[in-house]
């Protein structure tokens, strides 16, 4: 999930069972998205993260071990379990081969580094002996108990290091876990590593929030040619009309001094404004000053603890806060709520505005059911599924007739009209011109639009990416891992949408003229809703007079993406469309492409 204002993405294994434990995940910057190869949920206590650097895997798992608890021997049992599932999973027969130590590590062949993250419930202390070699100088000195050795040799045998044990830090900063009374501190949360993975520090640090743990992190040495550049955080941002306006107003031609690239050339002049009218957008916090406050307060108590009664202070503090955090985010809801009704905005913009981020595509099955997870096996499965998609299944000849009258030029007016008619608040295409930047400089760039849509009528065809798509995938029903259950959403340049909308109005006048009456559907003035009543009454009737009566209901899969472009070109030509305008249909659907967007791997279709 790409968490929304916030510059890392969150991978989340959920349970399969509600009796399960929660669940696992990793918090990733966007920085080391570019190297993540693999997510995977392995267990309900177990999750996969690979990755790649070079010809090398380092392969991260998300640990929550069982917890301790009175039952003795069961609990030992469990946990030696736990782990034996631990090890299968390592060992896997497709899995490389893991690389055991610095003289194994080769950069020719590829080789898996070992990282497992998380909560072991289980304290390894001290070195105990020499030949201890995955446990450091500084261990913890609370001792180590069965868990403990039982780790340590798991260690051993995978040839891991226990890193926070070879970082001198004093004993207070060791523990990681302390018990609901606070008197017993231990340390149950490890990092265990690949030898040759080296690390800069490791140290423990605490949160702004309740829990009886504390972080564990771990600085680890990354090459630093692996980053391009250092990425500036990410500040969102609006852009101010009038400066929008007052820089159209003085920086826009009269007239496209291009003929071949003038949908390039509007693009620049509408992006060169809108970055110069940008301005940063105000982060607000939906919660209130008393409620930070109270934060602040709880951070303090917890410092302070040292007697019974100042740990009853800090628990009904830890209530309070959590009372007056779940108010304050109703009343953020209810104002966005409030803000959208009076705008009359939709319930897609509210849902947007009140997730915490959105979900991405991790895994997907194939034809024969194998789940793939690495990004170029769902790159593949993508791209082959949308290009036998759109490839065409009959052949059907389009015959084109005589021109028998030149189709007029486009107008001012019908251009003007159409953007009037387009809704704001749209997402935009791959040129990233919204709506709302055409209609602030409309005065100043209709002409040049109706200029450059009548290029396009005389040439029978649209510039180079114009018609192009960025199309992403919302998941509809069913398994989340067939990629049919997947309803792609494509970005359109918002010019490219006016051209098709002032087209569309010219050519519904011929086709609504044609269409029988018992045709409800995408048709001005008439509504399904004549039909069900007709069905209704039907059904009434049939019902009163005892009459059989049988109704079929069509679903047809993918009934749009699977329409016969040449089949709809003969159609549109024997309804009356004039000659020109379908050749442009034909040369926009000719030069069309779409780029479809899964996380950060963008992957091309020909449509």
């Amino acid at each position: 999930m790409d968490l929304l204002d916030s510059e890392y993405r969150f991978f989340y294994a959920g349970p399969e069972d509600v009796k399960a434990p929660s669940g696992t995940g990793f918090l990733v910057s966007k920085r080391m998205i570019p190297f993540i190869e693999a997510f995977q949920r392995e267990t309900d206590r177990i999750s996969r993260l690979d990755l790649r650097v070079g010809q090398h895997v380092i392969r991260c798992l998300s640990i929550y071990a069982p917890p301790s608890s009175c039952a003795g021997f069961e609990d030992e049992e469990d946990y030696s379990r736990f782990l034996e599932e631990l090890q299968v999973l390592l060992h896997q027969p497709s899995s490389p081969k893991l690389c055991s130590d610095r003289q194994g590590c080769s950069n020719e062949s590829p080789q898996v580094h070992l990282l497992l993250l998380g909560d072991f419930n289980a304290k390894v202390g001290v070195k105990e002996s020499e030949t201890e070699v995955c446990v450091g100088p500084f261990g913890s000195k609370d001792g180590r108990n069965a868990r403990g050795q039982l780790v340590v040799e798991l260690c051993e045998g995978l040839h891991l290091r226990a890193v926070a044990t070879f970082f001198k830090t004093r004993s207070g900063r060791k523990w990681t876990w302390k018990s609901p009374d606070g008197s017993t501190r231990n340390c149950i949360d490890h990092i265990l590593a690949c030898r040759h993975i080296r690390f800069n520090s490791v140290r423990t640090g605490s949160l702004q929030f309740e829990t009886d743990h504390r972080l564990l992190r771990g600085t680890l040495q990354w090459p630093k040619s692996s980053f391009k550049s250092k990425q500036k955080p990410r500040v969102r941002h609006y852009v101010d009309r009038d400066i929008f306006e007052h820089i159209m107003s003085n920086n826009c031609p009269k007239t496209l001094t291009s003929t071949r690239n003038g949908y390039d050339e509007l693009c620049t002049y509408i992006r060169n404004a809108a970055t110069l009218a940008e301005r940063p957008l105000e982060r607000r916090s939906c919660l209130s000053n008393d409620t930070v406050t109270l934060m602040k307060h709880r951070q303090q108590l917890k410092k302070t603890i040292s007697t019974a009664l100042d740990r009853l202070v800090y628990t009904e503090t830890c209530k309070m806060l959590r009372r007056q955090i779940r108010e304050d985010i109703r009343f953020h809801h209810c104002q966005i709520v409030q803000k959208a009704v009076q705008s009359r905005k939709s319930l897609r913009q509210i849902r947007h505005e009140t997730a915490i981020g959105h979900h991405q595509l991790f895994q997907l099955k194939d034809g024969s059911g194998e789940m793939c997870r690495t990004k170029a096996d769902i790159s593949r499965l993508i791209k082959q599924f949308y290009e036998e998609l759109y490839t065409s299944k009959v052949d059907i000849t389009y015959t084109p007739m005589p021109v028998k009258d030149e189709c007029l030029p486009f107008l001012e007016d019908e251009v003007d009209a159409a953007l009037k008619n387009m809704k704001g608040g749209r997402t935009p295409g791959h040129d990233r011109i919204t709506i709302e930047m055409v209609k602030w400089g409309s005065r100043m760039l209709i002409p040049l639009i109706t200029e450059l849509f009548n290029q396009c009528l005389h040439s029978g065809k649209v510039p180079e990416n114009m018609a192009d798509s960025l199309t992403i995938l919302l998941h509809k029903k069913g398994d989340p891992s067939q990629l049919k259950n997947y309803r792609p959403i494509s970005l359109l340049s918002v010019l490219y949408k006016l051209l098709t909308k002032v087209i569309s109005k010219r050519v519904e006048r011929v086709l609504d003229a044609e269409q029988p009456r018992e045709q409800a559907g995408f048709r001005k003035n008439y509504s399904t809703i004549d039909h069900l009543h007709a069905i209704n009454e039907l059904i009434e009737r049939c019902s009163e007079y005892r009459m059989p009566l049988y109704i079929a209901f069509i679903d047809y899969e993918k009934a749009f993406d699977t329409v016969e472009t040449n089949s709809l070109w003969n159609v549109l030509q024997e309804q009356g469309v004039q000659s020109q305008l379908i050749t442009l249909l034909r040369g926009i659907y000719a030069s069309a492409q779409s780029m479809f967007k899964v996380g950060e791997t963008t992957i091309p279709v020909k449509i």
